[in-house]
């Protein structure tokens, strides 16, 4: 009878034993998913404040590489000579000399007011530029018909203009030969002499050199960051170079219906910065800030993976160490039982 009375306070405690345990593990477990749902959100959190960071770093790189590029034709400027009138082929050393003596650049010119160089008798505009073939190329620009030309002289000549600095945007320089050579984006600035306005230099980096940049500045190499026309919303900048100037994030956002790529466009409409969560092509968060001197906008297309993989790897860690602390418990309760 004592044998049996003993048997039956043993399965008792045993009993009292796994109820005891399995309430604590409840416990264990509870705890366990609101400490890590905590976690978890801080993280994802953080990775949005890091991304949002890491942005903001990137701009501001960028804008100081503007702002380098801009002083280019200023300290130039100082250092133009009284050309002779009678030689306007002058003007092809002082622009080479500049031109090679920044990486950066992949074109210089003057454009010069009617009847500066009398021997032309009207507007000229001599060039030197990198061509393709990474060999610099004397050209006179005067005829070329380039749209960038008009537009400078209705802000600088028509308008009077009152010394304005501007960067334009990109077009594409063409040789004598009617060839297109690589995308450009040009920096102005006006010429005075005790006459007056009498042109204006221009400096143009390529956007090959810009792209350089952008995939130096971006956070993360999965990263896609684009430069986007604020005015148009066009690509300056895009992986896919038939998209460039060509292509706009609104049409995009439609060709995908993707509501993210809708609100990225209307933030650029409106040159301000932001997020917004996309589809296309695949789930990502993008992230947009302007370059206000340049009337650009800077596009970072981030997959979710990549933002919540930091995120994730802390997760999968205290998983891990759950199930070893579990192990640990019921190897106990067994050695106690």
């Amino acid at each position: 009878m004592k044998k049996s009375a003993d048997n039956r306070i043993d399965r008792m405690s045993i009993k009292l034993a796994l109820r005891v345990f399995s309430l604590f593990m409840i416990i264990i477990l509870l705890s366990f998913g609101l400490t890590v749902r905590s976690i978890y959100q801080d993280a994802i959190s953080a990775a949005h404040d890091n991304a949002d960071t890491a942005m903001r770093q990137m701009v501001r790189l960028l804008d100081s590489s503007f702002a380098k590029l801009e002083t280019a034709p200023k300290v130039a400027s100082g250092l133009v000579p009284d050309f002779s009138t009678d030689k306007p082929e002058s003007c092809y050393d002082f622009l080479h000399s500049m031109l090679v003596s920044d990486s950066a650049l992949a074109a210089t010119c003057i454009m010069f007011i009617e009847n500066y160089f009398p021997e032309e008798g009207r507007e000229y505009c001599p060039a030197v530029f990198i061509a393709d073939d990474g060999t610099v190329q004397h050209y006179d620009a005067t005829d070329a018909g380039f749209t960038y030309l008009e537009d400078e002289k209705e802000m600088n000549w028509k308008n009077g203009g009152g010394g304005k600095n501007f960067w334009r945007e990109p077009y594409y320089m063409v040789n004598e030969d009617g060839k297109r050579q690589g995308l450009r984006v040009a920096y102005s600035l006006p010429l005075y002499n005790g006459n007056g306005l009498y042109g204006v230099l221009c400096a143009a980096p390529t956007l090959s050199w810009i792209d350089s940049r952008l995939d130096m500045y971006k956070p993360q190499s999965d990263c896609v960051v684009t430069l986007v026309e604020n005015a148009t919303g066009a690509y300056i900048t895009n992986p896919d170079s038939t998209k460039i100037l060509y292509r706009t994030v609104s049409a995009d956002a439609e060709e995908s219906d993707d509501d993210g790529l809708r609100g990225i466009a209307e933030l650029i409409s409106r040159g301000e910065e932001g997020c917004c969560v996309s589809h296309y092509p695949q789930k990502q968060y993008v992230y947009v800030t302007p370059i206000s001197r340049m009337g650009w906008s800077v596009v970072m297309q981030c997959p979710t993976a990549s933002i919540y993989a930091g995120a994730r790897s802390i997760v999968t860690a205290h998983s891990l160490l759950l199930v070893v602390v579990l192990l640990l418990l019921f190897a106990l309760v067994t050695l106690a039982i």
